[in-house]
């Protein structure tokens, strides 16, 4: 039975021109199917400048875990991050934020509740930093209905010049059975009533003296680029 197609008998050298071909077809669908992953930083910032009709940006820091992570930038008094999650081609640009702020400094939170807070922006000339977040709890839980604020404060942990980290710590320890403990670890363990807060971030210089006060409403959260360790 004669074939349909008849063979092609190709040569050495046509046989590594094609499969040359073949590897950079597959490269050029791999990069477009992952949205061509930027290989720098610099290059993954450019793209989100793009985006947000920008340029000169300055990259601060960048922080994530083992898969994904994500860049801070400035330029002025608007702050950026830039998501990104990382392949054997690059790194593939996510999602990008932009803040304005009249201080260049922006602060967020890591959960849904202000437990964990990041300020990051225009922090070099900071000796050290501190946050004080007053929680106001309203609502029915355990039996009991709430109308209680408290008082958290926490100092900052430098991360680089321009970030710190703050943990809020609870005011009761785990041996007290009150209400109000009781409450605390629920509210610690992402539970317990309703709540409002407010946040103040202060800076302070060498000599202890503050140099700015900033205070903030809710913290947006972005916990995916989080500094894991103090690296100063």
């Amino acid at each position: 039975m004669r074939k349909l197609f008849p063979r092609i008998r190709f040569s050495r050298k046509q046989k590594i021109v094609r499969n040359l071909v073949l590897v950079l077809l597959c490269l050029f669908l791999t990069e477009w199917l992952l949205e061509f992953p930027a290989l720098t930083d610099a290059a993954l910032l450019r793209r989100a400048e793009r985006i947000w009709l920008l340029e000169n940006t300055e990259l601060l820091f960048t922080a994530g875990e083992d898969n994904a992570g994500m860049l801070y930038g400035r330029n002025g008094n608007l702050l950026l991050t830039v998501t990104y999650g990382r392949t054997i081609l690059g790194k593939q640009y996510f999602q990008s934020l932009l803040w304005e702020e009249s201080d260049g400094i922006h602060c967020s939170s890591r959960d849904l509740w202000p437990l964990e807070i990041m300020a990051f922006g225009s922090l070099e000339d900071a000796a050290w930093a501190e946050i004080e977040v007053d929680i106001h709890w309203e609502g029915n839980f355990g039996g009991r209905d709430w109308d209680t604020q408290r008082t958290y404060t926490a100092q900052g942990i430098r991360h680089n010049p321009y970030c710190f980290t703050f943990q809020l710590e609870p005011c009761f320890s785990e041996a007290d059975t009150s209400a109000e403990a009781e409450m605390e670890r629920a509210f610690f363990a992402g539970e317990g009533p309703g709540f409002t807060y407010q946040t103040v971030l202060r800076l302070y210089d060498g000599a202890g003296r503050m140099t700015a006060e900033k205070t903030m409403g809710y913290l947006e959260d972005i916990g995916l680029g989080w500094p894991e360790e103090e690296t100063v």
